[in-house]
């Protein structure tokens, strides 16, 4: 009976190493996706302020700080969801990926979604992390299993 036991070491895949884009590109992917949010806030502040529908003094900071986080959430979940990255990655030739080298499922876009909102929420330390991070990934790539690359294709 003993002699069924395999000796043999027990044989694990390899692990595949996935080269995420440079911090240097992430940042300017999401200064331009900021940057068109801010766009859209500020048109619809143009709008709202000659109404009046807007209240005077930090009740108006406090409402578009607010409003401005809730429309760069709205602003990622739409193109994540329906088109699988932002404007910013476009620009920036991105392409996000899920830890397997393929394109990402839709929980996953949902995850990386709701972690980057995450991520926001406590002041950007979700962000920052990718600095300290010995993959360089943020947390909403830790959450969702994807991560930002740069396609081999021309």
């Amino acid at each position: 009976m003993l002699d069924a036991v395999s000796t043999e070491p027990a044989s694990y895949p390899e692990p595949v190493f996935i080269e995420t884009a440079p911090l240097h590109l992430r940042a300017i992917a999401a200064a331009i996706d900021l940057a068109l949010v801010l766009a859209a806030e500020w048109v619809f502040a143009l709008i709202l302020l000659p109404m009046g529908a807007v209240p005077a003094g930090r009740g108006a900071l406090l409402l578009f700080g607010v409003a401005g986080l809730g429309l760069w959430a709205l602003y990622q979940y739409l193109f994540m969801m329906y088109r699988e990255g932002t404007p910013g990655m476009d620009a920036t030739r991105l392409v996000l990926l899920s830890f397997d080298q393929i394109p990402p499922s839709r929980r996953q876009l949902r995850a990386r979604t709701w972690g980057a909102v995450l991520s926001a929420l406590s002041l950007g330390l979700g962000f920052a992390w990718a600095g300290l991070d010995e993959d360089a990934l943020c947390w909403h790539d830790r959450i969702s299993h994807t991560c930002l690359v740069i396609p081999d294709w021309p």
